[in-house]
């Protein structure tokens, strides 16, 4: 059996956004402007360029892997790459924003982005009205910018002023992710970094922000999950100066999918996201823990052991074939 990468990778079940589908318009290797330390993908290396995809192949390979017997409450674009790097997002989006009624499913499309790129896609308002939001992860911790993945090529302050543009717009388009998580012995954000994060999201007139504690091992080893003690005390200081904050954690799906290729739909997903064994249960059911093994024995996945619990997780092979 031949495993390939594919655009589509299963369904994200948030308990803030209902279950998403994921596309992965970009594909391997990594293409992102940021090497965020809490993303699960490893770091790329490379002179990022810009492309166009044509959108045909992403729509076949939905058609044919989308999942029954479960409801579906819009889309996530996100995987080995920011989607704004995409030349022709517009046409992406539109059509995936087609391919989503045709198949009754609620045409919420969001975008997750490391935001450096906003400037060059959201001055089309037309753009900004066809996608349900843009998670943008908040990373912008003082001195620890550069060691938490920021980049030395763009000024932060041409970079929160295009996020400026976007809220004066739409406010509600824009859903900022404030990460919690421990690195080494310190915990994120700490009180100083905290207010620091206030006083950017009061400058951008932000009122809702995302709570996002790191629940999954990540490409940097000595990422580890925060205390719920510590995501009480963020959300308890968000509220008290005024912000609403709500929490999004992946969160265990009500009832098991039914779909048409388990093993390569399982394969791209522990690509992306790296998952629990409780949580391939609930995803794909006794025949998707009979998948993870089956690629464990042909090593197309491996067992992470993190915070005393084991993940699947894949990497992309050094020479593979695409959907």
């Amino acid at each position: 059996m031949n495993i390939k990468v594919e655009y589509f990778y299963g369904i994200y079940p948030s308990s803030l956004y209902g279950n998403l589908l994921l596309v992965d318009p970009l594909l391997p290797l990594t293409k992102c402007p940021l090497n965020c330390i809490i993303c699960p993908l490893r770091p790329s290396k490379e002179i990022l360029h810009k492309i166009s995809i044509p959108p045909g192949p992403i729509m076949s390979n939905l058609v044919s892997r989308l999942p029954l017997n479960i409801k579906i409450n819009g889309l996530l674009l996100w995987g080995y790459g920011d989607p704004l790097l995409l030349t022709n997002l517009g046409e992406v989006v539109n059509t995936l924003r087609k391919f989503l009624l045709e198949y009754n499913v609620e045409p919420l499309i969001y975008i997750h982005t490391s935001g450096l790129l906003l400037g060059e896609h959201f001055n089309n308002v037309d753009l900004l009205n066809s996608i349900e939001a843009l998670l943008v992860p908040f990373l912008w911790y003082g001195e620890y910018k550069k060691t938490f993945g920021w980049t030395n090529r763009v000024n932060f302050v041409n970079y929160i002023e295009s996020f400026k543009k976007i809220t004066e717009a739409n406010r509600e388009k824009l859903h900022i992710e404030l990460h919690i998580f421990k690195h080494s012995r310190n915990t994120y954000p700490d009180k100083l970094h905290l207010e620091e994060a206030l006083i950017v999201l009061r400058n951008l007139k932000i009122e809702t922000v995302i709570l996002r504690p790191i629940d999954r091992p990540s490409h940097d080893i000595h990422v580890k999950p925060p205390s719920k003690v510590h995501v009480n005390y963020v959300e308890e200081k968000l509220e008290e100066n005024g912000f609403k904050a709500l929490i999004n954690d992946f969160v265990q799906v009500t009832s098991t999918p039914t779909w048409s290729s388990i093993v390569d739909v399982l394969y791209n997903q522990v690509l992306r996201i790296p998952l629990k064994h409780s949580e391939i249960k609930a995803l794909y059911g006794d025949l998707g823990i009979i998948s993870i093994n089956n690629l464990v024995s042909r090593g197309l996945s491996k067992q992470i052991t993190w915070n005393k619990e084991v993940f699947f997780k894949s990497e992309p092979p050094r020479f593979f074939s695409y959907f």
